[in-house]
C-alpha cells in the first residue's frame, strides 16, 4: 500500500479535508448502517480524557474546542488502546461535527494525521464526545450567545449610562 493511500480513496469518508471543504461535506447519517455502529458502540469504550473550551462563532458553523479522546478496544481486542489528540469539536449547520487535526503536505494541501475508516466509526466517536458534560456546557454557551438579546419589560430600570435615560 502506497504511503498515500488515503490520497487516492474514494470514499467520501476518507477524503482528505482539502478535497472536502466545509460546505461540501456529506451527509454521513443518511448511509450509516446502525447494526454496525451499535457493534462499535458496545465493543469500544470511549474516554474524553480533556476538552478545552475555544467557543468562536462562525456563520455556518460553530468551533467549540479540542478534546483529547481515549479508545479502548480491549473488550474485543486486549490491550487495544488508542489515544486521539487534538480533535477538533464544533457544530456544523446545527449538527454535530468533529474534525481530525490535519498537516500541510508536500504540496501545500492539509491532509488529516487520521481519521475514522468508516461512517459508522466516525458516528460513535461523534455521539460519544457530544456526550460529554464539557462539551454539552460549550454548546449549550455558544447557543447561548447566538440567542437574540430580549427587549427589557415594560417598566424595568433605564440604563443610566445611556442618553436620555
Amino acid at each position: 500500500m502506497s504511503e498515500d493511500w488515503y490520497r487516492e480513496s474514494t470514499h467520501p469518508v476518507t477524503r482528505p479535508i482539502n478535497q472536502l471543504g466545509c460546505c461540501k461535506r456529506i451527509n454521513i447519517m443518511a448511509d450509516l448502517n446502525k447494526g454496525v455502529a451499535a457493534n462499535l458502540w458496545d465493543a469500544l469504550t470511549i474516554t474524553v480524557r480533556r476538552f478545552v473550551p475555544k467557543i468562536k462563532l462562525h456563520p455556518q458553523s460553530t468551533f467549540l474546542g479540542y478534546a483529547d479522546v481515549v479508545i479502548d478496544a480491549t473488550k474485543v481486542l486486549p490491550g487495544l488502546v488508542i489515544q486521539l489528540r487534538g480533535v477538533i469539536v464544533k457544530e456544523l449547520k446545527g449538527n454535530p461535527f468533529l474534525d481530525m487535526p490535519s498537516e500541510k503536505g508536500a504540496d501545500d494541501k492539509f491532509y488529516p494525521i487520521y481519521f475514522p475508516q468508516t461512517a459508522e466509526l466516525r458516528q460513535v466517536l461523534t455521539t460519544a464526545i457530544f456526550q460529554h458534560d464539557g462539551v454539552r456546557s460549550a454548546l449549550d454557551s455558544a447557543r447561548a450567545m447566538t440567542q437574540p438579546v430580549a427587549a427589557p419589560a415594560e417598566g424595568a430600570t433605564r440604563n443610566p449610562f445611556r442618553a436620555g435615560a
